[in-house]
């Protein structure tokens, strides 16, 4: 088991973490920014409920392992023991099986203990590599070898991690509303604007519904409007990758490698998970065409040379498994339910993943000259600022992809209306311009506004007005409140 210790060198020196190959990266970055779950992840290890287990999920590429190293640090400053501390990527070469995976954790088990460990703590980072990495954690639980354990899972897609989560569902703990799992979604736009301008934007989004406190936002709004465009410009760009957003900012342009490294991941795990490449990009390429426009799955099957509608729908279940995409059905007004059977809307969960998918298939020797002339026309700026939109609201509802379905919708009547929030307090109806004319209200919004005694929120490129119970907001406001 000498390959392990590579991965742990703690094991033999404490400050050895702190020249960890992510760590450094991190260190050098413009983009430190320790996301919520850090804190989550922190809480839950500090509440010592051993034999439990947290896990979170996320996109390739977007700093689950940087986040994992980062509290390995903090653990071993301070003062946990750093040979009660595992850190195992289940796509290490070594893992080839399950047998492996259980040799592992065991060995560790026995090295602890003959070192006088009485709890330990356990990183599994992309257990989605694994297929039945839970059926082992499971088992170890049963007979007792990890009651003494805490264990911190990280996936990049929910199909294997939430099969895991249903697998030990029961045998987490009592948690006490502990929370103990999360999605780590790329950089919000209000993260990334915290990181440029070293200060938060102080609302969140309820903020804009109070009438009392619009004069004090147009006061903030008139001294930041120029900072908040100039986050907008560069995250239509970067998107919330800190990667990206690091290399953009140090040198004014991503380089290629980047682009692609995300790409072959995506395609890598989609093989791993019997899909055909050929296929997922085949499918990724129409998306990426017709994004904002309403889909049916057999349009996609034709036009992708996919067999079926249900062949497309469990390509597109992947994809959005993979946190690629999210998708939104619409809603039926009587029953205030999205209707699954219907055409759907399908937006790219992030700006970075768009161009990287978009410039991959297209073989551009530049993808970010590539994406910066894409971003030139006005037209494909609105597109792609609306699938902003849509990720940033898609944040506010449940985590669980079941449950969000019925929560974030769109409107289709003669013509649509663009995204339908469902919240504890009713309906936010949202319609998303960038022009330099303020947009209208339509026939369709008042009778949206009547049925579902919803809010109407109409984005504009700057101006922030209330007006016939109407709220006017400018677009990088909204993405800066929206958490």
């Amino acid at each position: 088991m000498e390959w392990l210790h590579r991965y742990d060198p703690w094991w033999s020196e404490r400050d050895s973490i702190n020249s960890d190959e992510k760590i450094e990266r991190w260190r050098e970055s413009k983009v430190r920014v320790y996301p919520g779950l850090y804190k989550d992840i922190l809480e839950f290890i500090g509440k010592k409920y051993w034999g439990s287990i947290f896990v979170f999920r996320g996109p390739r590429q977007v700093g689950k392992t940087t986040l994992v190293k980062l509290i390995i640090r903090d653990l071993l400053e301070r003062g946990y023991n750093p040979k009660a501390i595992l850190y195992l990527p289940l796509d290490a070469p070594k893992i080839m099986n399950t047998r492996d995976f259980y040799e592992a954790l065991r060995y560790f088990l026995l090295r602890a203990k003959t070192h006088g460990c009485e709890h330990t703590i356990i990183f599994l980072d992309e257990v989605s590599a694994l297929s039945d990495w839970a059926r082992v954690i499971k088992g170890m639980v049963d007979s007792g070898e990890l009651s003494n354990s805490i264990i911190i899972a990280t996936g990049s897609h929910t199909m294997g991690v939430l099969s895991g989560e249903e697998l030990l569902s029961g045998r987490r703990g009592e948690y006490s509303g502990l929370k103990t799992t999360g999605i780590y979604y790329p950089l919000s736009f209000g993260e990334v604007f915290k990181a440029l301008w070293g200060h938060e934007v102080p609302f969140k989004i309820d903020d804009i519904f109070d009438d009392e406190k619009i004069p004090v936002i147009e006061d903030w709004l008139a001294d930041n409007i120029e900072k908040l465009m100039r986050v907008l410009d560069i995250y239509l760009l970067t998107g919330g990758y800190a990667v990206a957003l690091d290399k953009y900012l140090k040198q004014g342009v991503i380089d290629k490698e980047i682009y692609e490294v995300y790409v072959n991941l995506l395609v890598k795990d989609a093989m791993r998970n019997s899909l055909s490449e050929k296929y997922v990009l085949a499918l990724l390429d129409l998306l990426s065409e017709r994004m904002t426009s309403k889909l049916s799955l057999n349009a996609l099957a034709r036009d992708s040379d996919l067999r079926s509608h249900s062949v497309v729908a469990r390509y597109l279940e992947y994809l959005e498994s993979a946190y690629t995409i999210i998708t939104l059905y619409p809603i039926d007004l009587s029953r205030k339910r999205a209707v699954l059977r219907k055409e759907k809307k399908i937006y790219f969960m992030d700006p970075f993943i768009f161009h990287a998918v978009r410039t991959y298939i297209w073989a551009y020797s530049n993808p970010f000259e590539a994406s910066v002339e894409w971003l030139s026309s006005q037209e494909n700026k609105s597109r792609l600022i609306e699938a902003i939109v849509a990720s940033h609201l898609i944040r506010l509802v449940p985590i669980e992809p079941w449950r969000r379905v019925h929560m974030l919708t769109y409107y289709l009547e003669n013509r649509e209306v663009d995204l339908v929030l469902r919240h504890d307090a009713g309906f936010t109806v949202v319609e998303v311009k960038w022009t330099e004319q303020i947009p209208k209200p339509t026939r369709i919004l008042y009778k949206l506004k009547t049925h579902l005694k919803a809010k109407l929120l109409l984005t504009t490129k700057d101006v922030l007005k209330v007006e016939n119970n109407i709220i006017y907001v400018p677009v990088p406001l909204l993405l800066a409140t929206a958490h």
